[in-house]
């Protein structure tokens, strides 16, 4: 059941994680959202930047693929897009379709690896901050600011193993067949004529040489670190009793795996307008709990009936 939880979750993989500032020391900022999803059929991605320095910056974006285990990461970009300026204490939202993957010309909509791309931006200024939002129709899933740095390059190819041993020579091999005829020579002086001798047998063919041994294998390179192994969903209920005014709850990955989103879903039934039973319900706090969980505060008021609400965190599978 884990594994078809797994398969779900890589098909919607539609949590965004766009890290918050990592400062080169050199004038810039690069952000990186490592999970996007270009599958326009099904998802729309936001990319939302906030510039708090008195220094406008040159954007730049690259887009690299998002494969499943076993997979190989390829850059998409063969130079980095030119996404113009971001201006002093300003802000900028962009679409992942309509301001990136179609100047790109990466054909819509993108649906290797299920959708999933991983995108770099680098802004020429300090201190910008950003996060990221993946929607379906009218649910969204949340904004989540994490701290990361710039996507690191693919390792080197591991050493050549060494040559195996020379084979032994083979045995000789069978007579080649006989030359053309020369040119006849000048004639000779008449001899004395001798007696003529017997055929001699033909001489056997000779046996053909065994093939010399194989060389050894080289040595098995250094396993590299291990990746994600796929992406599933947990929940947890938050009941909101009457008279309770606040509630916390949180919904956590499976041990050793690591949280890359979440959020709080209501029943259909309740109301948020007039008179219902949510009218006067806050949702004051919705962020990551650790490294492996999602936490959800409610704030509820006068009146307020028993309440049920649903916390959900997507993680990541990284244990073997």
């Amino acid at each position: 059941m884990l594994r078809n939880l797994k398969t779900v979750a890589m098909v919607s993989v539609f949590l965004a994680i766009l890290m918050m500032p990592f400062a080169h020391g050199n004038g810039e900022t690069v952000l990186v959202a490592y999970f996007m999803n270009g599958n326009t059929d099904m998802f729309n991605s936001r990319i939302y930047l906030w510039n708090p320095s008195d220094d406008a910056g040159e954007i730049t974006v690259r887009v690299f693929t998002l494969p499943l285990r076993a997979g190989v990461p390829q850059e998409l970009t063969v130079t980095p897009l030119d996404l113009g300026t971001l201006g002093a204490k300003s802000a900028l939202n962009l679409k992942l379709d309509a301001d990136i993957l179609i100047p790109l010309q990466i054909p819509l909509p993108y649906t290797d690896n299920g959708g999933n791309l991983t995108v770099e931006f680098t802004i020429g200024a300090e201190n910008v901050q950003g996060v990221a939002q993946v929607f379906s129709g009218s649910l969204a899933f949340g904004t989540y600011p994490l701290h990361r740095g710039p996507m690191g390059s693919q390792g080197p190819e591991g050493p050549q193993g060494p040559q195996g041993p020379q084979g032994g020579i083979g045995p000789v091999g069978p007579e080649g067949p006989q030359g053309p005829v020369g040119p006849q020579g000048e004639q000779g002086p008449q001899g004395v004529a001798g007696l003529t001798g017997p055929v001699g047998p033909i001489g056997p063919q000779g046996s053909t040489g065994p093939q010399g041994p194989t060389g050894a294998q080289g040595p098995v390179g250094p396993q590299g670190p291990p990746g994600v192994l796929g992406f599933y969903t947990r929940t947890a209920i938050l009941l909101l009793v009457a008279g309770v005014t606040v509630t916390t709850e949180s919904a956590s990955c499976d041990a050793g795996d690591v949280v890359t989103g979440g959020g709080w879903q209501f029943p259909p039934e309740i109301v948020f307008e007039g008179s219902g039973p949510a009218s006067s319900l806050h949702i004051t706090e919705s962020r990551p709990d650790g490294a492996d969980g999602w936490l959800v505060t409610a704030l509820g008021g006068t009146g307020q009936p028993n309440l049920q609400l649903t916390v959900y965190v997507v993680c990541a599978d990284v244990t073997a």
